[in-house]
């Protein structure tokens, strides 16, 4: 029986992926599209946790290489005949001490590569029923059955530590993570509000106050960023255990699909 699953090779699938097989489950990935996606995407943004945990998986050098380079940002006002110009680096440098910017696609990429030859990849399928006793039917693809529909980063080590059962990992899964979603949630709400401004002082706001975060020096503008802003605080607030790899690991976990 394949002891894994995984639903979606983008950025969470192939992390939570690579993750599972190192805690001893087989993974299986479904993707609709016929290869990863080459689309360009957008711009991510990584931050301390993130950062770490690239590294503990052993991509940050191919994260480092792929980096976009951005580091200035210039806004034309309505109405100004001069630019505001504004240092990136030292503003992402006030909100985390660990940032890199990268392509969305080329991440994937990354995490895909991390873990392809310990994950099964189906490409060009997709999930239409998940039956309560782990009967898994697709688009294309046969049924097949696996122990466990699941998805989410976190939720790789879980499983681990509480030696599979996942009426136990869940609950903890959400206890350790509740707190910072509903953070994000909220950051969300309030750093829309900022980065696409409704008032020509809003905008003003913004133009000016990146200008003065870029001319203070690194301590000064750290301060004034954290101090003024909530998701400056939230970047680096995401902590993550370091789940050891369990003595029952070695021989294979039963199913664990990741919707």
């Amino acid at each position: 029986m394949p002891c894994g699953f995984s639903s979606g090779a983008g950025i969470a699938g192939p992390v939570l992926a690579y993750w599972l097989t190192r805690h001893g489950f087989s993974v299986t990935v479904v993707e609709r599209a016929p290869s990863l996606r080459r689309t360009g995407g957008h711009a991510v943004d990584l931050f301390r946790p993130a950062m770490n945990i690239s590294e503990k998986m052993g991509v940050l050098p191919r994260i480092e290489e792929r980096a976009t380079g951005t580091n200035r940002m210039t806004v034309y006002r309505e109405g100004s005949r001069r630019p505001v110009r504004a240092d990136l680096a030292k503003v992402f440098g006030a909100a985390s001490d660990r940032h890199m910017e990268i392509m969305r696609d080329d991440l994937s990429e990354i995490y895909y590569d991390a873990a392809r030859d310990d994950v099964e990849y189906v490409f060009g399928d997709s999930i239409t029923a998940i039956s309560p006793d782990g009967e898994v039917r697709f688009e294309n693809a046969a049924p097949r059955r696996f122990d466990l529909v699941v998805g989410a980063y976190v939720l790789a080590g879980e499983p681990a530590r509480a030696g599979g059962d996942h009426e136990g990992a869940f609950p903890a899964h959400e206890r350790v993570m509740a707190e910072h979603v509903h953070g994000s949630r909220a950051v969300a709400l309030s750093a829309a509000k900022t980065l696409i401004p409704t008032s020509r002082i809003g905008v003003w706001g913004l133009a000016h106050g990146a200008r003065l975060i870029s001319a203070l020096p690194a301590g000064p503008s750290r301060a004034l960023v954290r101090l003024t802003t909530k998701s400056a605080r939230l970047y680096n607030s995401v902590t993550v255990d370091d789940y050891p790899p369990s003595p029952a690991a070695s021989g294979g976990r039963g199913g664990i699909a990741v919707q």
